[in-house]
């Protein structure tokens, strides 16, 4: 009898830690819906002489620190000339109370009374879309294009990619993915890889007097650990976005074994 009930006990608590363990490692499934934001665009002066258009949008997803990043972005993107359409008199606490709404408002009424000026830019377009990229087990994969027109010779863009840990609950920079003291290895394996790049260009030397740097935007593809260059970074603005590949099969040894994707060296465990 006594056997009987430590039978049953020790297959309750085989239940029991099993569910436990089921709740504390479940990993969700993303949800992620696109929302727009502000699509505007208006001509106050004759001949079209000040228009300007906006398309700024936003994602919501089914976890919320990663909607609160997005939300953060989008504050960030309704301003001008990096000042904040609001009042200057406005605390802190304030601004952050400020609705999307009543900020979209204030942004709106702000760009037109810009382009009505006296010596306003000839035109004036924003554009910025988050988007979903992929989901492997617990890191989440976004990319965001921007790209910003505000008179002058050109505008300015990018591609920034985010990768979150579902996980830890936190954006990943390249120091949550070195193993310790490995940034120098990570650098020479870039440079390498940037040496490469410039071969493919031995005409070129829009290039020339460029270093390269770690920087955090990066993402994982099957083979290969990318890092995206905006332009200026590595070149000339015409250079445009220089893209650098380093495949995972290098990088053993670097980066922790949990993103070695493709290799042996990759844990089930993770992620």
């Amino acid at each position: 009898m006594l056997k009987k009930w430590r039978q049953t006990i020790i297959f309750f608590m085989i239940l029991v830690g099993s569910a436990i363990s089921t709740k504390v490692f479940a990993i969700p499934l993303l949800k992620v819906e696109t929302q727009p934001i502000i699509q505007a665009q208006k001509c106050l002066k004759a001949e079209q002489q000040a228009c300007y258009q906006v398309d700024i949008q936003t994602i919501k997803t089914n976890i919320e620190w990663i909607n609160h990043y997005f939300e953060e972005a989008i504050r960030k993107q309704l301003k001008l000339d990096e000042v904040a359409v609001i009042p200057e008199n406005w605390s802190e606490k304030d601004q952050k109370n400020l609705s999307l709404t009543e900020l979209k408002q204030n942004y709106l009424a702000e760009l037109s009374g810009l382009m009505q000026q006296e010596f306003a830019p000839f035109g004036y377009f924003q554009f910025y879309r988050p988007r979903f990229f992929a989901q492997n087990q617990a890191l989440a994969m976004f990319v965001e294009d921007f790209y910003l027109f505000s008179g002058g010779a050109h505008g300015y863009g990018s591609t920034n990619y985010l990768n979150f840990d579902l996980k830890l609950g936190k954006k990943l920079t390249v120091d949550d993915l070195l193993l310790p003291d490995q940034k120098d290895g990570l650098l020479e394996k870039l440079s390498q890889a940037y040496a490469q790049y410039l071969s493919t260009k031995a005409e070129d030397n829009s290039s020339e007097g460029y270093s390269v740097d770690i920087i955090d935007n990066f993402t994982f593809t099957a083979d290969s650990l990318v890092f995206s260059y905006p332009p200026y970074y590595l070149g000339s603005y015409a250079e445009g976005t220089i893209v650098l590949s380093i495949p995972y099969t290098e990088l053993i040894g670097i980066l922790k074994p949990a993103y070695l994707f493709g290799t042996t060296q990759i844990r089930s465990d993770f992620l």
